[in-house]
């Protein structure tokens, strides 16, 4: 077994454990239960979104480790070398800095003023040219906007 797919289960495993352990320790313990936005619906919580996305990462991590194992035993390498450049490391840095802008402004100024500002920048970062696809985003930021105030009466700040 080389060094490669020594690394790539390594990573897996630990981002299995690490999910599993924050999903059955570090939210229980961490997040309150109460409604989420002055919802009434009793299955929509303050731990509901911390679970879906741990369950994202195990999931994602499982699916790794699987991929891993069976390229191992078909004899290949797991992934082939990414090295990557200056240019993707700022690329990668300024959409995570976007992402803190999101939240930010989503908690001080809202839903509406955040969405407008970071979804054009980071469609821009990651090099979305056409404007079909900005409105396309705006559409579904739209979309998605009433069905939480109409449909599920969640008021988002």
């Amino acid at each position: 077994m080389n060094n490669e797919t020594k690394k790539e289960l390594g990573a897996a495993s630990v981002l299995m454990v690490l999910s599993l352990f924050t999903a059955l320790v570090l939210i229980p313990k961490g997040i309150t239960v109460q409604a989420m936005f002055g919802s009434s619906a009793s299955n929509i919580n303050g731990r509901t979104m911390p679970y879906i996305a741990v369950f994202i990462i195990f999931a994602s991590a499982l699916t790794q480790l699987i991929k891993v194992i069976y390229a191992y035993r078909k004899g290949q390498q797991a992934e082939g070398d990414f090295n990557p450049t200056k240019a993707d490391i700022i690329r990668l840095v300024a959409i995570m800095g976007l992402f803190i802008l999101f939240v930010v402004l989503f908690s001080t100024v809202g839903t509406i003023v955040a969405v407008a500002v970071t979804v054009p920048a980071i469609l821009y970062v990651t090099g979305v040219r056409k404007p079909t696809y900005y409105a396309i985003v705006y559409g579904f930021a739209g979309l998605c906007y009433l069905c939480f105030v109409n449909l599920l009466q969640i008021y988002l700040p």
